[in-house]
């Protein structure tokens, strides 16, 4: 997938993010050529979608979680959609 192909595709999509926020993380993945989440780690181990997690008193599940590296996908999604369309409008 290329940068022109990545914008196009997410310019038209009308999907709400939950319905969408993984596949959108995919295709950034490829974009980037990274390994997606399930080819780079198939138990879940260590990089995974919907990780349940705690924090002292706080319990709930990020969207995507990366040991060490990773711990939302929307710090990377918002930077990744500013900096391809910039790419793409010039």
């Amino acid at each position: 997938m290329n940068a022109q192909q990545f914008a196009d595709k997410w310019r038209r999509s009308t999907l709400k993010e939950s319905a969408a926020y993984q596949a959108h993380f995919e295709d950034v993945c490829r974009l980037v050529e990274h390994q997606t989440p399930t080819d780079a780690d198939s138990s879940g181990g260590f990089f995974a979608y919907q990780r349940a997690v705690a924090k002292g008193a706080w319990r709930g599940r990020l969207p995507l979680t990366k040991a060490g590296v990773l711990e939302s996908v929307d710090l990377l999604r918002r930077h990744t959609l500013r900096h391809t369309m910039t790419e793409c409008s010039h």
